[in-house]
């Protein structure tokens, strides 16, 4: 039996499944809240089903942007990050049963949403770095420029929950093994 403070070894391939696995559950979890639906002003397109796959793209987006940010911090190594974040994606596309044509436009779709991202966190304006990136997402789920502080509120501790609940599982939940697969823990 494993002490609490005993990590779980995997490989960085394997951190990325975890990562993405996390990332979809918790975007799953946020949108199948009606009250947060309706925080958002999204609540009564979310019965449509292209908004609802919009709508689940973009939270997946910006989890993601949020795990790159949290790897990139946390880790020196481009070669390792390059391998977890490529694994979560890749894990991504696996999930969403995405062929060679769906994967390319993907990987558009997120390098233009991590470009704007990153540079919304630069932007100087709010209390911090997170609050001009809400403005964005919100803007992006919308589809429209808000200026809704409620909703950025929401929006806002959401993002900033699952900033905490990334750095936790990758600072005190898992360790990176080179080479180990599942079978050998």
């Amino acid at each position: 039996m494993k002490n609490k403070e005993e990590k779980t070894k995997v490989t960085p391939e394997e951190l990325g499944k975890v990562l993405c696995i996390f990332n979809h559950n918790m975007a799953n979890k946020y949108l199948d809240d009606k009250e947060t639906l309706k925080a958002l002003g999204i609540k009564k397109n979310a019965k449509n089903f292209l908004l609802k796959k919009y709508y689940f793209f973009q939270i997946m987006t910006i989890l993601f942007f949020l795990t790159i940010l949290q790897i990139d911090g946390l880790f020196k190594n481009d070669k390792l990050k390059n391998r977890i974040l490529d694994s979560m994606h890749e894990a991504y596309y696996k999930i969403m049963d995405l062929n060679e044509v769906g994967i390319s436009t993907m990987k558009e779709l997120f390098a233009k949403r991590y470009k704007e991202y990153m540079d919304a966190t630069k932007e100087k304006r709010g209390p911090n770095w997170l609050w001009p990136l809400t403005h964005h997402v919100l803007n992006n789920l919308r589809q429209e420029e808000t200026k809704d502080g409620l909703a950025m509120m929401e929006l806002s501790s959401f993002l900033s929950s699952i900033t905490e609940g990334i750095s936790d599982l990758l600072k005190n939940k898992y360790k990176i093994v080179n080479g180990l697969s599942w079978r050998q823990r």
